[in-house]
């Protein structure tokens, strides 16, 4: 979680990972995520200073358990209200890469 210090971090991530996905945080996190909308190749990236106009990506979540789909949390949408975040549904993705 960009601009957070580490212990804050973990805590907002670790929420945000619950309340999107209804599971326990994973070990795993997303970095990219490459996807398709309307056609057009879009590309999701930790820590871009712009997403589709909605500012900073915060983290990237996913997938969810039941239908495979992946969330973006951007500073405007989905950081204070996870519901808010940007669903890229299963089919759109193209592929993402993890941290390393």
């Amino acid at each position: 979680m960009p601009g957070l210090d580490e212990p804050a971090a973990e805590e907002v991530y670790g929420f945000l990972h619950n309340a999107l996905l209804g599971r326990t945080d994973s070990p795993l996190r997303i970095q990219r995520l490459r996807y398709t909308r309307d056609g057009i190749p879009r590309i999701a990236e930790v820590g871009d200073a712009e997403h589709r106009g909605e500012k900073f990506v915060m983290g990237i979540f996913g997938p969810c358990v039941k239908f495979g789909d992946y969330y973006i949390v951007t500073v405007r949408r989905g950081l204070k209200h996870p519901e808010n975040a940007i669903r890229v549904y299963f089919k759109e993705v193209v592929d993402l890469e993890h941290f390393l």
